[in-house]
Protein backbone atom coordinates (compact mmCIF):
# COMPACT_ATOMS: atom_id res chain seq x y z
CA UNK A 1 0.00 0.00 0.00
CA UNK A 2 1.07 3.32 -0.68
CA UNK A 3 1.75 6.08 2.51
CA UNK A 4 0.57 8.82 0.53
CA UNK A 5 -3.25 10.30 0.30
CA UNK A 6 -4.33 10.58 -3.24
CA UNK A 7 -2.16 7.95 -4.72
CA UNK A 8 -5.01 5.47 -5.57
CA UNK A 9 -4.10 3.08 -8.37
CA UNK A 10 -6.67 3.50 -11.24
CA UNK A 11 -5.45 1.37 -14.22
CA UNK A 12 -2.58 -1.62 -14.27
CA UNK A 13 -1.39 -3.94 -16.47
CA UNK A 14 -0.01 -7.60 -16.99
CA UNK A 15 3.82 -6.06 -16.32
CA UNK A 16 2.56 -4.65 -13.37
CA UNK A 17 3.30 -1.01 -14.67
CA UNK A 18 -0.08 1.57 -13.55
CA UNK A 19 -0.96 5.03 -13.08
CA UNK A 20 -2.16 7.47 -10.92
CA UNK A 21 -4.45 10.38 -11.14
CA UNK A 22 -1.41 11.72 -12.98
CA UNK A 23 1.68 9.80 -12.65
CA UNK A 24 3.38 6.42 -13.52
CA UNK A 25 2.92 3.23 -11.12
CA UNK A 26 5.74 0.61 -10.78
CA UNK A 27 4.25 -2.29 -8.89
CA UNK A 28 8.52 -3.69 -8.41
CA UNK A 29 9.35 -0.29 -6.68
CA UNK A 30 5.90 0.32 -5.45
CA UNK A 31 6.49 3.77 -5.89
CA UNK A 32 4.63 6.82 -8.04
CA UNK A 33 6.70 8.67 -10.76
CA UNK A 34 4.64 12.16 -11.67
CA UNK A 35 3.50 12.07 -15.36
CA UNK A 36 5.87 14.40 -17.92
CA UNK A 37 5.85 18.23 -17.87
CA UNK A 38 2.63 19.51 -19.53
CA UNK A 39 0.65 16.33 -18.85
CA UNK A 40 -1.91 17.09 -16.42
CA UNK A 41 -4.25 13.89 -16.07
CA UNK A 42 -3.25 9.91 -16.87
CA UNK A 43 -6.70 7.90 -16.88
CA UNK A 44 -6.14 4.65 -18.20
CA UNK A 45 -2.73 1.98 -19.41
CA UNK A 46 -3.02 -0.84 -21.49
CA UNK A 47 -0.61 -4.01 -21.71
CA UNK A 48 1.21 -1.79 -24.27
CA UNK A 49 1.95 0.54 -21.93
CA UNK A 50 -0.43 3.13 -24.03
CA UNK A 51 -1.48 6.10 -21.98
CA UNK A 52 -5.07 7.93 -22.12
CA UNK A 53 -5.10 11.44 -20.11
CA UNK A 54 -4.83 15.00 -20.68
CA UNK A 55 -2.06 17.31 -21.60
CA UNK A 56 -1.75 21.07 -22.46
CA UNK A 57 -1.53 21.98 -25.84
CA UNK A 58 0.94 24.48 -26.90
CA UNK A 59 -1.05 27.06 -25.65
CA UNK A 60 -1.23 25.93 -22.52
CA UNK A 61 -5.32 24.74 -22.62
CA UNK A 62 -6.51 21.09 -21.77
CA UNK A 63 -6.96 18.11 -24.89
CA UNK A 64 -7.51 14.95 -24.92
CA UNK A 65 -4.09 12.63 -26.15
CA UNK A 66 -2.86 9.26 -25.76
CA UNK A 67 0.74 8.23 -25.06
CA UNK A 68 2.27 5.40 -27.55
CA UNK A 69 5.95 4.37 -27.14
CA UNK A 70 6.63 7.38 -24.53
CA UNK A 71 5.23 9.83 -27.20
CA UNK A 72 2.04 11.96 -26.48
CA UNK A 73 -0.23 12.39 -29.75
CA UNK A 74 -3.62 14.42 -28.91
CA UNK A 75 -6.78 13.54 -30.36
CA UNK A 76 -7.71 14.87 -33.59
CA UNK A 77 -7.85 18.68 -33.80
CA UNK A 78 -12.17 18.36 -34.26
CA UNK A 79 -12.27 16.71 -30.95
CA UNK A 80 -12.08 18.69 -28.27
CA UNK A 81 -11.96 17.17 -24.66
CA UNK A 82 -11.13 19.30 -21.88
CA UNK A 83 -11.34 19.32 -18.09
CA UNK A 84 -14.68 19.21 -17.74
CA UNK A 85 -15.05 15.78 -19.45
CA UNK A 86 -14.37 12.34 -18.18
CA UNK A 87 -11.40 10.28 -19.58
CA UNK A 88 -11.69 6.58 -18.62
CA UNK A 89 -10.42 4.03 -20.80
CA UNK A 90 -8.13 2.46 -23.48
CA UNK A 91 -8.28 -0.91 -25.25
CA UNK A 92 -5.43 -3.56 -24.89
CA UNK A 93 -5.10 -3.03 -28.52
CA UNK A 94 -4.48 0.75 -28.49
CA UNK A 95 -7.13 1.53 -30.71
CA UNK A 96 -10.34 2.85 -28.64
CA UNK A 97 -10.69 4.85 -25.77
CA UNK A 98 -13.97 5.83 -24.36
CA UNK A 99 -14.95 8.50 -21.73
CA UNK A 100 -18.38 10.92 -20.96
CA UNK A 101 -18.64 14.19 -22.58
CA UNK A 102 -19.14 17.15 -20.09
CA UNK A 103 -22.81 18.30 -19.66
CA UNK A 104 -23.67 20.80 -22.18
CA UNK A 105 -27.34 22.54 -23.16
CA UNK A 106 -26.50 21.45 -26.52
CA UNK A 107 -25.62 17.68 -25.89
CA UNK A 108 -26.57 16.88 -22.30
CA UNK A 109 -23.69 14.28 -21.15
CA UNK A 110 -22.93 11.37 -23.03
CA UNK A 111 -20.17 8.67 -23.54
CA UNK A 112 -17.99 8.71 -26.69
CA UNK A 113 -15.84 6.36 -28.22
CA UNK A 114 -13.10 7.61 -30.02
CA UNK A 115 -10.51 5.35 -33.07
CA UNK A 116 -7.32 6.36 -32.60
CA UNK A 117 -6.22 5.08 -36.21
CA UNK A 118 -9.04 6.69 -38.35
CA UNK A 119 -9.22 9.38 -35.65
CA UNK A 120 -13.06 8.86 -35.94
CA UNK A 121 -14.91 10.40 -32.94
CA UNK A 122 -18.61 9.35 -32.61
CA UNK A 123 -20.63 10.26 -29.19
CA UNK A 124 -22.56 7.08 -28.52
CA UNK A 125 -26.57 9.41 -27.85
CA UNK A 126 -29.60 8.29 -28.27
CA UNK A 127 -33.19 10.16 -28.55
CA UNK A 128 -34.39 6.97 -26.72
CA UNK A 129 -32.51 8.24 -23.37
CA UNK A 130 -31.63 10.81 -21.35
CA UNK A 131 -28.20 11.09 -20.76
CA UNK A 132 -25.34 8.16 -21.37
CA UNK A 133 -21.26 7.21 -20.00
CA UNK A 134 -19.26 4.55 -21.46
CA UNK A 135 -16.31 3.34 -18.98
CA UNK A 136 -14.72 0.34 -20.57
CA UNK A 137 -13.67 -0.81 -24.25
CA UNK A 138 -12.89 -3.79 -25.28
CA UNK A 139 -10.25 -4.61 -28.87
CA UNK A 140 -13.31 -5.48 -30.66
CA UNK A 141 -14.27 -1.41 -29.89
CA UNK A 142 -17.58 -2.28 -27.87
CA UNK A 143 -18.10 -0.04 -24.90
CA UNK A 144 -19.84 -0.29 -21.44
CA UNK A 145 -21.36 2.17 -19.19
CA UNK A 146 -24.93 3.39 -18.37
CA UNK A 147 -27.93 4.81 -20.44
CA UNK A 148 -30.52 7.12 -18.10
CA UNK A 149 -33.73 5.65 -18.71
CA UNK A 150 -36.45 8.56 -19.39
CA UNK A 151 -39.22 7.30 -17.18
CA UNK A 152 -37.68 6.11 -14.29
CA UNK A 153 -34.71 8.17 -14.37
CA UNK A 154 -32.89 4.60 -13.62
CA UNK A 155 -29.00 4.45 -14.87
CA UNK A 156 -29.18 0.78 -16.35
CA UNK A 157 -26.01 -1.38 -17.63
CA UNK A 158 -25.57 -1.00 -20.92
CA UNK A 159 -22.99 -2.16 -23.71
CA UNK A 160 -22.76 0.52 -26.91
CA UNK A 161 -22.09 -1.44 -29.79
CA UNK A 162 -19.84 -0.51 -32.64
CA UNK A 163 -22.97 -0.49 -35.03
CA UNK A 164 -24.34 2.47 -33.08
CA UNK A 165 -27.21 0.28 -31.25
CA UNK A 166 -27.10 0.10 -27.26
CA UNK A 167 -28.36 -3.02 -25.48
CA UNK A 168 -29.73 -2.81 -21.68
CA UNK A 169 -28.32 -5.58 -19.42
CA UNK A 170 -30.89 -4.90 -17.00
CA UNK A 171 -33.17 -1.98 -16.56
CA UNK A 172 -32.53 -1.84 -12.83
CA UNK A 173 -30.23 1.19 -11.93
CA UNK A 174 -26.70 -0.20 -12.26
CA UNK A 175 -23.53 0.57 -14.37
CA UNK A 176 -21.87 -2.00 -16.48
CA UNK A 177 -18.15 -1.38 -15.23
CA UNK A 178 -16.16 -3.70 -17.39
CA UNK A 179 -15.69 -5.60 -20.62
CA UNK A 180 -13.25 -8.23 -21.54
CA UNK A 181 -11.87 -9.89 -24.64
CA UNK A 182 -14.20 -12.47 -24.35
CA UNK A 183 -17.32 -10.48 -24.47
CA UNK A 184 -17.52 -10.95 -20.99
CA UNK A 185 -19.00 -7.73 -19.53
CA UNK A 186 -19.37 -7.21 -15.37
CA UNK A 187 -20.90 -4.33 -13.32
CA UNK A 188 -23.60 -3.93 -10.67
CA UNK A 189 -27.57 -3.51 -11.18
CA UNK A 190 -30.50 -3.08 -8.28
CA UNK A 191 -27.50 -3.33 -5.60
CA UNK A 192 -26.38 -6.71 -6.91
CA UNK A 193 -22.79 -7.41 -8.60
CA UNK A 194 -23.20 -9.42 -11.93
CA UNK A 195 -21.40 -10.96 -14.98
CA UNK A 196 -23.00 -10.86 -18.44
CA UNK A 197 -21.88 -13.23 -20.94
CA UNK A 198 -22.35 -11.28 -24.84
CA UNK A 199 -21.58 -15.02 -26.74
CA UNK A 200 -25.26 -16.64 -24.52
CA UNK A 201 -26.93 -13.25 -23.44
CA UNK A 202 -26.48 -15.45 -20.15
CA UNK A 203 -26.32 -13.27 -16.42
CA UNK A 204 -25.03 -14.18 -13.70
CA UNK A 205 -26.35 -12.24 -10.21
CA UNK A 206 -24.29 -12.23 -6.74
CA UNK A 207 -26.41 -10.74 -4.17
CA UNK A 208 -24.27 -8.16 -1.51
CA UNK A 209 -22.29 -9.92 1.36
CA UNK A 210 -24.18 -10.15 4.57
CA UNK A 211 -24.03 -6.26 6.43
CA UNK A 212 -23.58 -4.50 2.81
CA UNK A 213 -25.78 -2.82 1.49
CA UNK A 214 -24.11 -2.58 -2.32
CA UNK A 215 -22.05 -5.13 -4.23
CA UNK A 216 -20.32 -4.39 -7.55
CA UNK A 217 -18.09 -5.72 -9.87
CA UNK A 218 -15.37 -3.68 -10.85
CA UNK A 219 -13.19 -5.04 -13.42
CA UNK A 220 -12.68 -8.86 -15.59
CA UNK A 221 -9.33 -10.06 -16.87
CA UNK A 222 -9.49 -11.87 -20.40
CA UNK A 223 -9.19 -15.23 -18.15
CA UNK A 224 -12.35 -14.36 -16.55
CA UNK A 225 -11.17 -13.25 -13.24
CA UNK A 226 -13.42 -10.78 -11.33
CA UNK A 227 -13.26 -8.43 -9.12
CA UNK A 228 -15.00 -5.66 -7.00
CA UNK A 229 -16.27 -4.19 -3.88
CA UNK A 230 -18.94 -4.48 -1.11
CA UNK A 231 -20.00 -1.37 -0.04
CA UNK A 232 -21.56 -1.16 3.78
CA UNK A 233 -21.86 2.80 4.24
CA UNK A 234 -20.48 5.95 2.73
CA UNK A 235 -17.15 5.33 1.70
CA UNK A 236 -16.64 2.04 3.37
CA UNK A 237 -15.94 -0.78 1.14
CA UNK A 238 -14.32 -4.22 1.39
CA UNK A 239 -12.53 -5.46 -2.05
CA UNK A 240 -13.75 -8.95 -3.15
CA UNK A 241 -12.08 -11.26 -5.39
CA UNK A 242 -13.73 -14.17 -8.05
CA UNK A 243 -12.50 -16.74 -9.98
CA UNK A 244 -15.52 -19.01 -11.75
CA UNK A 245 -13.38 -21.68 -12.36
CA UNK A 246 -12.37 -22.42 -8.54
CA UNK A 247 -14.70 -20.55 -6.75
CA UNK A 248 -18.07 -20.92 -6.02
CA UNK A 249 -18.55 -17.27 -4.79
CA UNK A 250 -16.73 -14.29 -4.51
CA UNK A 251 -14.52 -14.01 -1.37
CA UNK A 252 -12.67 -11.02 0.13
CA UNK A 253 -9.35 -10.57 -1.04
CA UNK A 254 -7.97 -10.08 2.16
CA UNK A 255 -9.23 -13.79 3.03
CA UNK A 256 -7.62 -14.75 -0.44
CA UNK A 257 -4.10 -13.03 0.32
CA UNK A 258 -3.99 -14.80 4.10
CA UNK A 259 -4.71 -17.68 3.01
CA UNK A 260 -1.83 -17.75 0.49
CA UNK A 261 0.29 -16.41 2.99
CA UNK A 262 0.32 -12.47 1.63
CA UNK A 263 -0.27 -9.94 4.72
CA UNK A 264 -3.38 -8.39 3.74
CA UNK A 265 -3.55 -6.22 7.34
CA UNK A 266 -5.54 -3.27 6.68
CA UNK A 267 -6.59 -4.01 3.22
CA UNK A 268 -9.68 -2.11 2.80
CA UNK A 269 -11.57 -0.08 -0.22
CA UNK A 270 -12.31 -0.93 -4.12
CA UNK A 271 -10.62 -3.06 -5.58
CA UNK A 272 -10.57 -0.87 -8.78
CA UNK A 273 -8.65 -2.75 -12.09
CA UNK A 274 -7.38 -5.98 -13.14
CA UNK A 275 -4.53 -6.45 -15.43
CA UNK A 276 -5.80 -8.61 -18.66
CA UNK A 277 -3.67 -11.75 -17.57
CA UNK A 278 -5.33 -11.46 -13.77
CA UNK A 279 -1.86 -11.28 -12.28
CA UNK A 280 -2.26 -7.60 -11.03
CA UNK A 281 -4.59 -6.45 -9.06
CA UNK A 282 -4.96 -1.97 -8.38
CA UNK A 283 -7.43 -0.26 -6.16
CA UNK A 284 -7.46 2.47 -3.33
CA UNK A 285 -8.50 2.57 0.61
CA UNK A 286 -11.49 3.59 1.89
CA UNK A 287 -12.81 7.13 1.04
CA UNK A 288 -12.82 9.03 -2.17
CA UNK A 289 -10.12 8.34 -4.95
CA UNK A 290 -9.18 11.95 -5.07
CA UNK A 291 -7.87 11.50 -1.41
CA UNK A 292 -7.38 7.26 -0.64
CA UNK A 293 -4.43 5.77 -0.43
CA UNK A 294 -3.51 3.36 -3.50
CA UNK A 295 -2.57 -0.09 -3.07
CA UNK A 296 -1.66 -3.26 -5.60
CA UNK A 297 -1.65 -6.87 -5.16
CA UNK A 298 0.50 -8.91 -7.57
CA UNK A 299 -1.23 -12.64 -7.71
CA UNK A 300 1.41 -14.52 -10.06
CA UNK A 301 1.19 -17.64 -11.79
CA UNK A 302 0.12 -21.26 -9.89
CA UNK A 303 3.03 -22.20 -7.44
CA UNK A 304 0.85 -25.50 -6.69
CA UNK A 305 3.73 -28.78 -7.89
CA UNK A 306 1.14 -30.48 -9.77
CA UNK A 307 0.34 -27.26 -11.97
CA UNK A 308 1.58 -28.66 -15.52
CA UNK A 309 2.77 -24.72 -15.80
CA UNK A 310 5.12 -25.52 -13.60
CA UNK A 311 6.95 -28.03 -15.92
CA UNK A 312 8.07 -24.95 -17.81
CA UNK A 313 10.94 -23.10 -15.21
CA UNK A 314 9.97 -19.39 -15.08
CA UNK A 315 12.50 -16.68 -15.74
CA UNK A 316 12.31 -12.63 -15.03
CA UNK A 317 15.89 -11.39 -16.12
CA UNK A 318 13.01 -8.29 -17.75
CA UNK A 319 9.63 -6.91 -18.43
CA UNK A 320 7.59 -8.11 -21.02
CA UNK A 321 4.40 -8.52 -22.25
CA UNK A 322 2.55 -9.26 -25.96
CA UNK A 323 -0.31 -8.47 -27.50
CA UNK A 324 -3.02 -9.61 -28.51
CA UNK A 325 -3.59 -11.71 -25.72
CA UNK A 326 -5.80 -13.92 -26.19
CA UNK A 327 -4.54 -14.23 -30.27
CA UNK A 328 -5.69 -16.17 -33.13
CA UNK A 329 -2.73 -16.43 -35.04
CA UNK A 330 0.33 -13.68 -34.48
CA UNK A 331 1.60 -12.05 -30.80
CA UNK A 332 3.88 -9.04 -30.64
CA UNK A 333 6.24 -7.98 -28.02
CA UNK A 334 6.19 -5.32 -25.99
CA UNK A 335 9.85 -5.40 -23.83
CA UNK A 336 12.22 -3.40 -22.64
CA UNK A 337 14.99 -5.42 -24.63
CA UNK A 338 15.30 -6.80 -28.17
CA UNK A 339 13.65 -10.23 -28.43
CA UNK A 340 15.82 -12.19 -30.46
CA UNK A 341 14.59 -15.67 -30.42
CA UNK A 342 11.28 -17.35 -28.76
CA UNK A 343 10.61 -21.24 -27.80
CA UNK A 344 7.04 -22.04 -26.89
CA UNK A 345 5.38 -24.45 -24.34
CA UNK A 346 2.17 -26.56 -23.90
CA UNK A 347 0.85 -26.83 -20.73
CA UNK A 348 2.83 -30.16 -20.67
CA UNK A 349 6.31 -28.82 -20.74
CA UNK A 350 6.53 -29.71 -24.29
CA UNK A 351 8.14 -27.50 -26.64
CA UNK A 352 5.99 -27.15 -29.54
CA UNK A 353 7.48 -24.18 -31.35
CA UNK A 354 11.44 -22.10 -31.48
CA UNK A 355 11.98 -19.71 -33.73
CA UNK A 356 13.45 -16.07 -34.31
CA UNK A 357 11.35 -12.96 -34.00
CA UNK A 358 10.85 -11.03 -36.80
CA UNK A 359 10.10 -7.64 -36.42
CA UNK A 360 9.16 -8.25 -33.00
CA UNK A 361 6.41 -10.31 -34.05
CA UNK A 362 5.80 -14.92 -34.04
CA UNK A 363 2.99 -16.25 -36.09
CA UNK A 364 1.65 -19.28 -33.66
CA UNK A 365 -1.76 -19.58 -35.97
CA UNK A 366 -0.33 -23.27 -36.54
CA UNK A 367 -1.15 -24.09 -32.68
CA UNK A 368 -3.92 -25.67 -31.31
CA UNK A 369 -6.27 -23.36 -28.78
CA UNK A 370 -5.21 -23.18 -25.55
CA UNK A 371 -2.83 -21.93 -22.78
CA UNK A 372 0.76 -21.44 -23.86
CA UNK A 373 4.38 -20.29 -21.68
CA UNK A 374 6.26 -18.82 -24.21
CA UNK A 375 10.04 -18.36 -23.16
CA UNK A 376 11.37 -14.73 -24.85
CA UNK A 377 15.51 -14.61 -25.29
CA UNK A 378 17.69 -11.79 -26.18
CA UNK A 379 20.55 -11.64 -28.34
CA UNK A 380 22.57 -11.79 -25.05
CA UNK A 381 20.75 -14.73 -23.76
CA UNK A 382 18.93 -13.09 -21.22
CA UNK A 383 15.38 -14.55 -21.06
CA UNK A 384 11.54 -13.82 -19.71
CA UNK A 385 8.37 -15.73 -19.88
CA UNK A 386 5.25 -15.23 -20.50
CA UNK A 387 1.32 -16.96 -20.57
CA UNK A 388 -0.11 -16.54 -24.23
CA UNK A 389 -3.71 -17.65 -24.38
CA UNK A 390 -4.40 -18.94 -28.32
CA UNK A 391 -8.01 -18.82 -29.59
Amino acid sequence: MLSDYGTPIMDINSSGQGISLSGYYDFATNAITAAETGVIRTSSMNDNGDVFGLIEDSNGNPIGAVRKNGIWTPLSGTVTLGEEDELYDISENGKWVVGQLGWTMELGAWGFIYNTETQEFRVMSSPLYRYGAAYAVNNQGIAVGWVEDMQTDARMPSIFMPDGSIVIIDPSEGVAGAINNEGKVVGSADGEAFIYDMNTTAIETFEAPQGAVEFAFSCISDNGIVIGFATYGMFTRLPFIYNPETDTAPVLLSSFLTENDIDATGLDGAAYKISSDGNYIGGFSNGPASGANGWAVKLGESEDPEDPEDAVEEYNAFAISCYPNPTQDMITFNSEKVIQSVEIFNLLGQKVIAQEVIDGSVQIDQLPAGVYMVKAITETGEMATLKVVKQ
